[in-house]
């Protein structure tokens, strides 16, 4: 537009008119300044609700999809198809009995020998007390075979020893002591053990009727007869005023008298069992 032109009067009273509506002199910056202020707090409590609509939609989507505490699913109502339970069939098993094994002839011959020999052995130690008492104590007040024990033994060389320890009381009286007998069908120098278990020497003494025993004895009273039959075996009885297994107190006695013993150990009844 050229500058040395007129302006359209027209045009000049639109610009009159409209700044006459909101004169500068009465234009407050304040009151724009709030205006504005009240449009972004709008804006801002806007984004704010759209962000916490976005949060919520998102957790629910998580609570449904995701492995949570409760993952059960909600069948719909109405009749559906099922699922039937798996059924456990017990597996068939056939039982057979156990093989019985019969015992070979010659196992049924060693179990019958050995049962033989140990009631034989059981009979020849209560024949041995029966004697004992018989010839030891004819009045029957002192010996015992309560322990119902038996002593003995085989050697490399095939021999046996065997033996019984018998209690000695007196009526009435503590104490208690012991009478050992034993058999051996052994030779030879240590054959004869009595000394050992008396733990003093034996000597030879020859009877009335021409046999010999031998005899030894302790300070405490105790004593031991040792005399070999005819046939071969050796029989020795050994008295202790103390039963140590039995007791910690001795017997204020003499025990069997020795005469008794010499002539015990010569009766001819005096055997060791069957092999």
């Amino acid at each position: 537009m050229r500058t040395d032109e007129h302006p359209d009067p027209a045009w000049l009273a639109r610009f009159d008119e409209a700044a006459g509506h909101d004169p500068a002199d009465t234009f407050d910056a304040a009151d724009d300044l709030d205006r504005g202020r009240t449009a972004l707090r709008r804006r801002r409590a806007l984004v704010t609700a759209s962000a916490g609509l976005a949060a919520a939609v998102v957790t629910g989507t998580v609570m449904v999809t995701s492995g949570g505490a409760d993952t059960r699913t909600v069948a719909p109502a109405g009749d559906g198809p099922t699922t039937a339970e798996p059924t456990f069939q017990e597996p068939s098993v056939t039982l057979e009995p156990m093989p019985t094994e019969t015992p070979s002839p010659r196992e049924d011959d060693l179990l019958g020998d050995i049962d033989q020999q140990m009631a034989d052995t059981q009979a020849w130690r209560d024949g041995l007390y029966a004697l004992a008492v018989e010839e030891l104590d004819t009045g029957g007040q002192h010996l015992d075979y309560d322990t119902n024990s038996m002593q003995g033994g085989r050697s490399g060389d095939g021999s046996r020893t065997l033996g019984i320890k018998l209690g000695w009381t007196l009526p009435g009286a503590v104490g208690e002591g012991m009478v050992q007998i034993s058999l051996t069908d052994a030779t030879g120098v240590r054959s004869d053990a009595s000394d050992l278990y008396l733990q003093a020497p034996l000597t030879e003494r020859t009877l009335a009727n021409g046999e010999t025993v031998r005899i030894g004895e302790r300070s405490d009273g105790a004593y031991a007869v040792a005399y070999r039959q005819p046939d071969g075996e050796l029989v020795w009885v050994l008295w202790e005023p103390l039963f140590g297994n039995n007791s910690v107190t001795p017997v204020h006695d003499a025990g069997p008298d020795r005469r008794d013993v010499i002539r015990f150990v010569q009766d001819e009844r005096l055997d060791l069992p069957p092999r």
